[in-house]
């Protein structure tokens, strides 16, 4: 039996030699860093700070991707192949906006004259709508598809020629409705383009509409950054929704959608989730600052959390700006990242600072950050390795989104490490040298008594109250002084 049980532990033991032997050397490289940097914190900060200064120069070609298609299919799919022989042997599509109209009232007859001349007020507004693109005023004219001189638009104001005397003396307007129409252009009218929610009587006459449909076709021309992107026409598209949906009327309501509509309902939903991320990143801040803090001015350091935060900080503008330089798109997926490396970067803090309070305190500080970082350095590049690789391999997937992002956050992940190992390690050797100085937290320009808790020491102790029937004892003076 104990020949048995010795076995594995023969077998295992090359192995155990090999790990010790790795383990070894990495502690023996982080020593050596961590002598370094406690040794000469400020020349390692000053370095710290160029490299950010040299790798955010990528920013220069930051670029956003909103296009949905673009982001979550896959981009080496026949149907992509395909679509770019049709547009390069037909040409593009049109492109097309819509308003929709509906009663004031739910379920009400939306067919009456009021709301068809609001209608035409509606039209009206539309018609002046302008936007700016590249410094140039784009109105409808300019983008619309034009029968005759007339930019084309199909409505059940067709039938009237949206002329408003005509709707005003038109008597039966269920009875015009049902009878042949045509548009400006000559065609035939379809009911189910114009018109929604239709009620027939037994004899096929309309007894009832629900809402209508405004269509309004807009030219394509290649104007965007991208292959079939009219950026004129977004543009267009984003100020007319904002004039429509500020319409005002008593007898009907108005909603619509467009290209450039769609494209900035996008982008306000990434920036509203943004918002909630911005404000788990202050919890986790005040969260770091109150786990460092600790009773007394000398000996607490939640200012390090602050430093922690900029350290991830300066991991995410080098981060992505190597990524952009590669030509890699920003996207909406990425927000989550910055809070993923905000996380990891508080836990390295944790990491160094428990490591530190394992130091004997007599020794020097570029002794203390070296033994602090040989053990907290091989346990931070560990984690982060594994991190690392683990986004590197999903860089691979076909989804354009996932794939991007697995690439901001390899890269923003290396960075992290290195500036939580260099940067952020020569604050704690200069905030380990504040401490032997006796020198507050947060107001590292006054000394303190090491003894003297946090709030005395800002506020100072209340004053004891003069004995009875005796002198007041002598003034006392602060124990809070500043060095000049």
């Amino acid at each position: 039996m104990s020949e048995k049980s010795a076995q594995p532990e023969q077998e295992l033991a090359p192995l155990a030699k090999i790990s010790k032997k790795v383990n070894g050397s990495i502690q023996s490289a982080f020593y050596g860093l961590g002598l370094v940097v406690g040794t000469h914190p400020k020349k390692v900060i000053a370095a710290a700070l160029l490299l950010v200064a040299l790798t955010g120069a990528g920013f220069m070609a930051f670029e956003e991707e909103i296009d949905g298609e673009k982001l979550f299919t896959p981009q080496d799919s026949p149907a992509f192949g395909n679509r770019e022989y049709v547009e390069d042997t037909y040409g593009f599509d049109d492109l097309y906006a819509w308003v929709y109209i509906t009663a004031k009232n739910p379920g009400d007859n939306a067919l009456t004259t009021e709301v068809l001349t609001d209608m035409l007020t509606l039209i009206d507004d539309i018609n002046k709508v302008t936007a700016e693109w590249e410094g140039t005023e784009i109105k409808l004219e300019d983008i619309c598809v034009k029968v005759g001189d007339e930019c084309y638009k199909r409505s059940v104001l067709d039938y009237w020629g949206y002329d408003k005397s005509a709707i005003e003396k038109d008597t039966d307007l269920f009875a015009t409705v049902s009878a042949p129409g045509y548009s400006i252009s000559g065609t035939p009218l379809r009911e189910n383009d114009i018109m929604g929610s239709i009620e027939k009587s037994a004899d096929g006459t309309i007894s009832k509409v629900g809402g209508f449909k405004l269509t309004y076709v807009q030219a394509f021309e290649q104007t965007g950054l991208e292959r079939g992107e009219d950026e004129r026409a977004l543009q267009w598209d984003v100020a007319m929704e904002k004039v429509v949906l500020n319409f005002s009327s008593d007898h009907l309501k108005v909603s619509t959608i467009s290209n450039g509509a769609m494209r900035e309902a996008t982008r306000g939903a990434f920036d509203n989730d943004l918002k909630w991320v911005q404000m788990g990143y202050l919890l986790l801040i005040v969260y770091g600052m109150v786990s460092l803090s600790r009773a007394t001015c000398i000996q607490s350091h939640s200012h390090l959390a602050l430093w922690s935060v900029l350290s991830v900080g300066l991991s995410i503008v080098s981060g992505f700006g190597i990524t952009s330089a590669v030509g890699v798109k920003y996207n909406g997926v990425v927000n989550t990242l910055i809070f993923l490396l905000l996380g990891l970067g508080l836990d390295d803090t944790y990491v160094i600072l428990t490591a530190l309070s394992y130091t004997d305190p007599s020794k020097p500080t570029e002794v203390r950050v070296a033994e602090a970082l040989s053990k907290a350095g091989a346990s931070i590049f560990v984690t982060s390795f594994t991190d690392f690789v683990a986004f590197l391999i999903g860089i691979a997937t076909v989804i354009p989104a996932l794939s991007a992002f697995c690439t901001f956050a390899a890269i923003g992940i290396f960075f992290d490490f290195m500036y939580q190992v260099t940067f952020f390690t020569a604050i704690v050797a200069m905030d380990v040298n504040r401490q032997k100085a006796n020198k507050m937290d947060f107001c590292c320009c006054f000394t303190t008594s090491p003894s003297v808790g946090c709030c005395k020491c800002c506020f100072g102790a209340p004053e004891p109250p003069p004995p009875r029937g005796g002198a007041p004892p002598p003034p006392r003076h602060r124990r809070c002084r500043r060095d000049h």
